[in-house]
């Protein structure tokens, strides 16, 4: 008896231990579209620990129509074009049109000719794909929330807990909460765990959107512009808290005296901290082995430490980390190996995925140099032979191409033409003059391997095409 208890224990403790590097909150957001509905959105986005698996938009700030087109714009900047967005257009909630959020632009990739998609539609597929308990943040009213419990058979068996945001006051002046009163009350009754955060509305610090204006890249800048804006929401942190709530739920504790329970933050919210460490994160977390991964140039050979600083700040340190270990593992520096290393990282990035989220079939076939590719795309989305997440079609057509399959949504990446020619054409000089056996080759064939991995921009080189979605 004593054996088989150790046993069971054992079990747990590994399957505590299990894939370290997951996301530990798998989130559907619901969001009016408020300035803080923006900021906590790109929180959640910027996390480890939070992976958004999908956005609807309800109307209250804004409709929940322009809504959509302003998710699918912070998406689009933000290389996230595979998280479904959905619209609750069915609201009897009449949108308050707040001028500045109407002004304020999310993104600035706009299609007019997006189609909006059903929310319910959006969230039915969310369950079917996904096996991870679902938390459900809502930012704005609990109308969209109440609805997907009546009309989704298995809502209340999907979602794990409910985290609502509100003024904490249960009357006219609480926005998210007079919206639609009745559906709060029905959500509560749900039998779903409900954190009804009382949020604090600290204003931010100046240092804030000093730190913010101070770092290149679009997601900064916006972030910062959004802290500019003349409006109520505009320099406090109303929204944001759920983040705060999903990372540090510890910090909350339950509170009555409103007339209903509400969660409370119950210590000091350090905001330029907390944004610093999340927009900030090194992906290091994800180490097996190393304490920390080795980031200085210092630490490499002459010609990788040459581009290392540059690469770093380019594309960074997820893609550098993924192309040190693709490289070593490949036991030499290659030029399709790091492409694979480029292709996955991006398909990553479209669909908001993690580690060991992704199945990938690749085009490259079996025999060198395209299968060199197969290295890089291992490494870089952890669908590696041996957790059975990477297949090499048997009709391969031996070119730098590879299909990604991820919550029923599959698409096709290529390296682009133009790209794919240069690097055959270079290939085969080097071994027309040279051989294969030759030493010359092989160092000719690194120099090119360092100036894909410092030049080529994985946002510029691929081709991508939806194959398939449900």
């Amino acid at each position: 008896m004593k054996r088989w208890l150790s046993l069971f224990f054992l079990v747990l403790v590994l399957h505590a231990a299990a894939h370290p590097w997951k996301a530990q909150h798998y989130v559907i957001v619901d969001t009016d579209c408020g300035l803080d509905d923006f900021r906590a959105l790109n929180l959640m986005l910027a996390s480890p620990q939070i992976r958004v698996l999908a956005v609807v938009t309800s109307p209250g700030v804004v409709s929940a129509e322009l809504g959509s087109v302003k998710v699918k714009a912070l998406l689009r900047d933000l290389h996230h074009d595979g998280i479904p967005v959905g619209a609750w257009t069915a609201s009897d909630i009449k949108a308050k049109n707040c001028p500045a959020a109407l002004r304020f632009e999310w993104g600035s990739s706009v299609q007019d000719s997006d189609t909006i998609a059903n929310a319910l539609d959006v969230v039915r597929k969310v369950f079917r794909y996904t096996r991870e308990p679902v938390q459900w943040v809502a930012l704005g009213s609990l109308d969209f929330t109440r609805h997907a419990a009546d009309s989704l058979d298995h809502f209340v068996h999907r979602v794990q807990e409910v985290v609502w945001l509100s003024s904490g006051s249960m009357d006219s002046l609480d926005f998210n909460y007079y919206l639609a009163p009745e559906a709060c009350r029905a959500v509560r009754n749900l039998g779903i765990p409900c954190h009804a955060i009382a949020a604090r509305r600290m204003s931010y610090p100046d240092s804030l959107q000093a730190l913010l204006n101070s770092v290149s890249g679009n997601r900064y800048k916006r972030l910062a512009a959004s802290l500019q804006e003349a409006a109520p929401f505009a320099t406090t942190c109303f929204d944001e808290e759920s983040v705060w709530h999903l990372i540090q739920e510890n910090s909350y504790t339950a509170d009555t005296s409103a007339g209903g329970v509400f969660y409370r933050n119950n210590g000091t919210m350090a905001l330029y901290d907390f944004y610093r460490q999340l927009l900030g994160w090194e992906p290091a977390a994800q180490n097996q082995v190393l304490s920390t991964f080795p980031m200085q140039a210092a630490n490499y050979l002459d010609d990788v430490s040459t581009i290392a600083d540059q690469t770093i700040r380019a594309y960074g340190q997820e893609e550098w980390i993924a192309g040190v270990i693709a490289n070593e593992m490949h036991r030499h520096l290659g030029v399709y190996a790091i492409t694979g290393v480029k292709m996955g990282i991006r398909a990553k990035e479209y669909f908001g995925a993690g580690l060991d989220e992704l199945c990938i079939t690749s085009y490259t076939g079996l025999v060198p140099p395209f299968s060199c590719m197969n290295d890089g795309l291992q490494i870089s989305t952890g669908a590696t032979l041996g957790h059975g997440l990477i297949w090499v079609a048997g009709d391969s057509l031996q070119l730098p191409r590879a299909d990604f399959s991820y919550m029923g949504t599959t698409i096709r990446m290529q390296l682009k033409e133009e790209y794919r020619l240069k690097l055959a054409r270079r290939i085969r000089e080097y071994e027309q003059f040279y051989g294969l056996r030759s030493d010359i080759y092989w160092e000719l064939v690194r120099g090119e391997a360092l100036k894909i991995w410092r030049d080529w921009n994985r946002y510029d080189i691929f081709d991508i095409t939806v194959c398939k979605t449900e």
